[in-house]
């Protein structure tokens, strides 16, 4: 199976959401920060995209027929050029409203001070726990937004949300992408993949409380 969609929005976008709707439309299984998170033996491909820009991509996208969020969104030149027929969806947000939800989720999003002391005795003993360290350093070094002023790290957020925006944008032609906002539901998002509008209502998840509690339970702290 090959990648039909690909998702190039930033956490916080409504990736969840679009996730669970390309499901619903019949696209198969769809990758997403969770599965990385539920299955952190992959992020071995992920850290040879990181270092060298390939890996058996057939092989970490078996069975999926989508896929959303980080880390795909940090490695989808490659990714694209080996699915040249995927067609690719940019969820976006007003910005200042994306900061205050990835502010207290993907930008912060650390266990506490006894859940760090819990993690790090299981560090020696469990593979799959040091995986998921590597995933989260993974994160780390796409953000990039160290600053202990928060003025500055907002503005730095804001930037790098806006920049990445406008480089999808330039850079994937407009008949391949679809920019979309989870709020428009599902007129959009079918007219662009070509199939008919589902019954009942466009999925909505991963509210900033489902996050907090997701995360801390896959990372056991």
């Amino acid at each position: 199976m090959a990648l039909e969609v690909v998702g190039l929005g930033l956490g916080r976008t409504g990736t969840l959401s679009l996730k669970l709707a390309l499901e619903q439309l019949g696209f198969g299984k769809c990758y997403h920060m969770d599965t990385l998170l539920a299955q952190p033996r992959d992020i071995r491909h992920w850290k040879e995209l990181h270092a060298g820009g390939r890996t058996d991509l057939d092989r970490l996208f078996r069975g999926y027929g989508a896929a959303v969020d980080f880390p795909t969104v940090a490695y989808h030149e490659p990714i694209l050029k080996h699915y040249p027929r995927a067609k690719c969806i940019l969820t976006v947000r007003d910005e200042a409203s994306w900061y205050t939800s990835a502010r207290a989720t993907i930008l912060d999003a650390e266990p506490s001070l006894g859940g760090k002391i819990r993690m790090s005795l299981k560090l020696p003993f469990s593979r799959r726990q040091r995986q998921l360290l590597e995933v989260a350093q993974l994160a780390g070094k796409f953000w990039q937004l160290d600053a202990e002023d928060e003025v500055v790290r907002r503005a730095r957020a804001i930037q790098f949300f806006r920049d990445w925006n406008a480089r999808i944008q330039a850079t994937i032609p407009s008949e391949r992408l679809l920019v979309f906002n989870v709020r428009e539901g599902w007129e959009p998002l079918c007219r662009f993949l070509g199939v008919p509008v589902p019954a009942g209502a466009f999925p909505r998840s991963n509210g900033r409380g489902e996050f907090a509690r997701k995360y801390h339970r896959l990372l056991g702290a």
